[in-house]
């Protein structure tokens, strides 16, 4: 019966194209090409290089190729595996002390928290990964309540009173104010929040989008 080790594996940055090379030659198929890729851990002291980790069972072939002679047997499924980084690899692997930027550390026999705390790792940020995206959500709440904001041309005008309503028609009245905003003061049946028009029809009352908002919810109160 196969006895299998727990064993916890650390590459850093700099070696992942040859681990990934050793794994494939030590592998089962094409897909142990891409086992480490995730960088996830760095070193307390150096947090800009990245560290990829794995922790998992592995049989006595594979530790003992590992730490036997070098790799020289390409697998079927990968003749054109780089050897020469698979046995890099295979070279740089330390089992004691720290992590190093240009070591592969394993742990045998050891619960991968305690691998971790061991080596000297911290969780790694990408330096280069762009910032986090930040939710909005009051925004995205405001922006769903104005698709609802819709009322009557004669809600409007009530909300608005006397002295705004003819300042709103002396811009419907101007010849100078654009055809399609005129038709749209004088004739729309219903106003929409939403509506390029009525922000347009804010600005020239010098409304500020708060104030539109306010405008539409009251409104939407009145019995007409």
């Amino acid at each position: 019966m196969a006895r299998f080790t727990l064993a916890t594996i650390l590459v850093p940055s700099a070696l992942l194209d040859d681990a990934n090379a050793a794994m494939l030659v030590l592998g089962n198929g094409p897909d142990d090409a891409g086992t480490f890729i995730s960088q996830e851990w760095a070193l307390a002291e150096d947090a800009e290089t990245g560290f990829a980790l794995i922790s998992g069972l592995y049989d006595a072939d594979f530790l003992d190729a590992l730490q036997g002679p070098s790799l020289t047997e390409r697998p079927d499924f990968a003749p054109d595996v780089n050897m020469t980084g698979a046995n890099r690899a295979k070279n740089a692997i330390i089992y004691t002390g720290a992590a190093r930027l240009d070591k592969i550390s394993i742990r045998l026999d050891m619960p991968a928290d305690a691998a971790i705390t061991e080596m000297g790792l911290v969780p790694w940020v990408d330096p280069n990964a762009p910032p986090p995206v930040v939710i909005d959500r009051a925004a995205i709440a405001l922006a769903e309540e104005r698709r609802t904001m819709v009322v009557s041309r004669l809600q409007g005008r009530l909300t608005l009173g006397p002295v705004t309503v003819a300042a709103l028609d002396a811009i419907a009245n101007n010849s100078e104010t654009e055809w399609a905003m005129r038709e749209t003061i004088k004739n729309a049946g219903e106003w929409r929040r939403t509506s390029q028009a009525m922000d347009e029809l804010g600005y020239l009352l010098g409304y500020e989008p708060i104030q539109m908002d306010t405008l539409f919810r009251t409104a939407a109160t009145v019995n007409v």
